[in-house]
């Protein structure tokens, strides 16, 4: 007669198990999306998943350039207010930005204007000008002009 054997009862470890910090330091490693997905699936998970470590990578991933922004923001917010502010304030054109600048260009409207990474472009009349966005603001901040276009500029790609 054959002896029946039972699986030894193993503990069974839950994610929730786990130390808050160690959950904490592993979501900041995920994106957006899966930060959202891990705040709806349950109590514990949604407090890791607003905790300050997650949201302040995000912040710094985001806008590597605002860490004056993000000082002053975690002194009145926690850390994904302070993101979500920032989201929200850039999404609604409302925010100052750090990188400030002023250049003066001839005294009307411009025609075209056409941004990319590293450069703004804009059009007034027959003139194109360059502003080199790496250089400014330096001792020589002027945009560079072209002006070897006779006829008014009606596109720009």
């Amino acid at each position: 007669m054959a002896e029946s054997s039972s699986p030894p009862s193993a503990e069974h470890t839950k994610i929730t198990d786990l130390e808050e910090d160690a959950l904490a330091h592993c979501a900041s490693y995920l994106k957006l999306q899966d930060i959202s997905n891990l705040a709806i699936s349950c109590k514990s998970l949604r407090q890791i998943a607003y905790s300050d470590t997650v949201w302040l990578r995000l912040f710094r991933e985001q806008w590597p350039w605002s860490q004056e922004l993000l000082s002053g923001s975690l002194q009145t917010l926690g850390g994904r207010e302070a993101y979500l502010a920032r989201h929200k304030a850039l999404q609604q054109f409302k925010f100052v930005d750090p990188w400030v600048c002023h250049f003066h260009t001839a005294p009307k409207p411009f025609d075209h204007m056409l941004m990319d990474k590293s450069n703004i472009f804009f059009s007034q009349g027959p003139s194109l000008q360059t502003i080199f966005i790496d250089n400014y603001p330096t001792k020589r901040d002027s945009p560079g002009v072209r002006s070897d276009h006779n006829a008014r500029i009606t596109c720009m790609r």
